[in-house]
């Protein structure tokens, strides 16, 4: 049975300085092929279209003559469902459609303490950085830096627990409107040590250490559920003056990089199945209303994929709430299409 998988797309930091395509002889641009005829924006609805075929070329020359409402409709309907036949038999045969009225979005300065609906999807990694405009941009999420919820640094040796620094950084935040999207790192070096002395040490800022698997799975359970507890907003064991309740948790991050200069994980996609499912059930078990974020899928390249579908072959879909991607070698669709197409071809629906 299919689940219904949010996808959540995280952008950390886009810079387009420029931009160079290269295609092969005898191949159509879109971009190209719509300049003069529809809006540059389009470009990004119909990025789907890479190399154009006739009938693509028909359906941008047919797009032109119409009214720019149902203009964008129809390109919004490429950007969503990608292009097929019977949508260019509806433009030639002029079937009415439903413009929706839209109003634009209204950014308000100030929330009620506790709110969890933010009229802006948009966050920073990291926000604090300055979170005076962050918030000013109309951003109300905070993807902190990793080792804010490390195992290692809250539970620096084994049942003794000290959140000192993630409770200012999130009392920080709270006093911007900041809600927080928390990535966990399943990492201890005093538990690494027991079963992951094989491995070479990664440079991390909590000092040289391995990124292996949990070698005490049930010990990282336990620190993941004091963890969603204290910030869960329940009234139990709650970091003082907790604001705004977190409830978005993520999973490590990019489990396929894993070579230099980039190492997030050091293990097999077996080993991040395993972390994957003990953490969704910790934290269930804490806060059942919490969500869990899929560490997120670093692109769509092909070694990418390979590991991701592993993971889904062993029932990933069943352990976590949404799907998260990043856009490593995106073209102007930033990966979503080709990624929702993985998403239900694993048995996970997208809405």
């Amino acid at each position: 049975m299919k689940r219904n998988i949010f996808i959540l797309s995280i952008v950390v930091s886009i810079l387009i300085v420029s931009s160079t395509l290269i295609f092969a002889s005898g191949t159509t641009n879109v971009k190209d092929y719509i300049k003069g005829k529809l809006p540059s924006v389009f470009s990004f609805y119909l990025s789907s279209l890479e190399d154009l075929d006739s009938y693509e070329k028909e359906f941008i020359d047919l797009l032109q003559k119409l009214p720019e409402e149902e203009q964008e409709y129809y390109a919004k309907e490429v950007y969503k469902n990608g292009f097929t036949l019977e949508l260019l038999e509806g433009v030639k045969d002029g079937k009415e459609v439903q413009i929706p009225i839209s109003n634009p979005p209204i950014i308000s300065q100030e929330k009620p303490a506790g709110s969890l609906h933010f009229d802006s999807p948009f966050g920073f990694m990291p926000a604090n950085f300055d979170f005076e405009h962050a918030r000013e941009a109309g951003a109300y999420w905070d993807r902190p830096f990793f080792e804010l919820f490390e195992w290692g640094m809250i539970e620096p040796e084994p049942g003794r627990f000290n959140f000192r620094m993630t409770d200012e950084y999130i009392r920080e935040a709270q006093k911007y409107g900041f809600h927080i999207l928390a990535n966990i790192q399943p990492f201890a070096p005093w538990d690494q040590k027991l079963c992951h002395q094989d491995l070479p040490a990664i440079w991390s800022p909590m000092g040289p250490q391995t990124k292996g698997k949990p070698c005490s799975i049930e010990a990282y359970k336990n620190f993941v559920i004091k963890m969603v507890e204290r910030y869960d907003g329940d009234g139990k064991d709650d970091m003082p003056d907790l604001k705004y309740p977190i409830k978005y948790w993520e999973v490590a991050n990019e489990p396929e990089m894993q070579q230099e200069p980039l190492v997030f994980f050091q293990g097999s996609p077996e080993d991040y199945f395993e972390i994957l499912k003990a953490t969704y059930e910790a934290v269930k078990e804490a806060d059942s209303q919490a969500q869990v974020v899929q560490g997120g899928m670093a692109g769509m390249d092909s070694w990418m994929v390979s590991f991701w579908q592993e993971v889904f072959d062993l029932g990933a879909a069943s352990y976590f709430d949404i799907a998260n991607m990043h856009s490593i070698s995106h073209g102007e669709h930033l990966n979503i299409l080709s990624f929702k197409k993985f998403l239900s071809k694993n048995n996970a629906s997208c809405s």
